[in-house]
């Protein structure tokens, strides 16, 4: 078995701890860097202690002017950066704080590969950049951004493609997982609405809950990314999902059958234009690394189980 040198950043992140699982199960020297901004719930110690023992840990962010230098004595042949910000809700809080570390920590991550001898590497884009075109979505139609998250990604794409390094752009789509819940308010809807049925709070779905989302597993976005870190020839633009999309409302009913309880789901009007389908054309993926993520249904049960084993480790509530 092939063994690399890694750099993760955002290693503590959703996407970024399941990548430093799946190389250090590959026997991959790793190193991580975070800021440790990911959690609304824990403390940074408690943080900290979920990040395997094997695993060299730098606590910085990718657009701190200082990032390349702090890493420049190490040699990475991969690198995963996945260090900044992942879903709208961030830049609508602090969009100067978002575009800073989407596109400077790009910038920074680009100039460390430049040093560190790496041959490979993979950030994420995302699925929003195409707007409310419709599905399937497929990576060589014109892109639509809605929100200044989704330019941020265009921009990253651009860049890479002038840069003529082996990168790639994933272009993920919904991504969830059980590490959400240390995210709190930001969580994707999955989590928000699983949390909901918990703690047997009410949820506010917009308009009729028809608007459909593919929904990825972060386990399974994982293993994408990585395997494509081994791919040749590389893919400069790749989507990231599972090519089956549900509305929310079969959200709610999905969780409703694997916990047992019941929602009290409250249908408000939209405070904004949202987009009514996402799914991912998925031929490129099968070609670039023969491996699609679950559907949401058949994912569901094995991020629940990691969900509950989650809330019980740090006591985050519930009413089971």
């Amino acid at each position: 078995m092939e063994t690399s040198k890694v750099l993760v950043t955002g290693g503590l992140g959703l996407i970024g701890s399941e990548i430093v699982k799946i190389a250090l199960s590959n026997g991959d020297e790793v190193t991580c860097t975070d800021d440790l901004s990911l959690t609304q719930v824990i403390s940074e110690e408690q943080l900290l202690k979920t990040l395997p023992q094997d695993v060299n840990f730098i606590k910085i962010g990718t657009d701190s002017s200082k990032f390349a230098d702090a890493l420049s004595a190490k040699k990475f042949d991969k690198i995963f950066n996945f260090g900044s910000y992942s879903t709208d809700r961030y830049f609508e809080i602090d969009p100067i704080d978002a575009v800073n570390k989407t596109i400077n920590g790009m910038i920074n991550v680009v100039k460390l590969y430049d040093t560190s001898g790496a041959h490979s590497l993979i950030y994420p884009s995302s699925g929003t950049v195409y707007g409310n075109s419709p599905p399937p979505q497929i990576e060589n139609q014109k892109l639509q951004p809605q929100t200044l998250y989704s330019i941020t990604k265009i921009f990253l794409e651009q860049y890479s493609s002038i840069l003529h390094r082996n990168i790639t752009g994933v272009r993920i789509f919904t991504g969830f997982g059980p590490r959400e819940v240390l995210k709190g308010t930001y969580s994707s809807v999955v989590t928000l609405f699983t949390m909901a049925a918990l703690k047997g709070v009410p949820v506010e779905i917009y308009g009729d809950g028809e608007q459909k989302r593919d929904f990825v597993s972060s386990d399974d976005i994982a293993k994408v990314i990585y395997r494509l870190s081994k791919s040749q020839p590389v893919v400069p633009i790749v989507n990231l999902g599972s090519g089956k999309s549900y509305s929310f409302n079969d959200l709610i009913k999905i969780i409703e059958q694997e916990t047992g309880l019941t929602i009290n789901s409250k249908y408000v009007e939209s405070k904004t234009r949202f987009v009514s389908e996402t799914r991912a054309d998925t031929e490129l993926l099968k070609v670039s690394c023969g491996f699609l993520p679950r559907s949401l249904k058949d994912a569901f049960p094995t991020y629940l189980e990691g969900l509950k084993e989650l809330i019980s480790s740090y006591k985050l509530g519930s009413r089971h």
